[in-house]
């Protein structure tokens, strides 16, 4: 029987302290820590960023402060353009609104006066859409700048009804 009452003793001071601990873990508001923990640190930051601002202390830790390169004065290109004109055969300009030049799929223009120059960039595709005619249409490539480079200069091209890729622009 002495053992029974040594461990119901036991059980009840482990009750006690667990029951202790419950009620301190409740007294806690945790709300109230974080709130105060952020209120502190906030506080702290705004402290530091003052004094590096009026102690003159901020340059010295910056690594980068001086400017590097030029400003741009007026429009300067990253990438080289070049400039073709496209021409419709004289015999097919009355279907010429309806026959468009696509540049990178999408358009660029039409043939209603018979030509048309497009300002390119490097690996542009030129592309003509003559689905709206019903007959055939032919279109050459009339020039280029210098700085093209064109395998197909002098070439025709004949389309009937369709889109046909002219030409992927090469610059130097």
């Amino acid at each position: 029987m002495k053992r029974k009452s040594h461990k119901a003793g036991k059980m009840l001071k482990t009750t006690k302290k667990n029951n202790i601990l419950k009620s301190f873990a409740m007294s806690i508001n945790i709300e109230k820590i974080l709130f105060t923990g952020f209120f502190i640190f906030f506080s702290l930051l705004l402290l530091t960023q003052v004094m590096f601002t009026l102690l003159g202390l901020k340059e010295g830790l910056i690594i980068n402060s001086r400017i590097e390169g030029f400003p741009l004065e007026k429009e300067e290109y990253l990438y080289k353009e070049g400039e073709i004109t496209l021409e419709l055969r004289s015999e097919y300009r009355k279907e010429g609104h309806k026959v468009k030049i696509l540049v990178n799929g999408e358009e660029a223009g039409d043939f209603s006066f018979g030509q048309l120059s497009l300002n390119v960039k490097h690996g542009d595709i030129i592309e003509i859409d003559s689905t709206n005619v019903n007959s055939k249409v032919q279109v050459t490539i009339k020039k280029t700048s210098p700085n093209i480079i064109n395998d197909d200069f002098s070439k025709e091209f004949v389309l009937n009804a369709e889109v046909k890729r002219i030409i992927k622009v090469k610059i130097q």
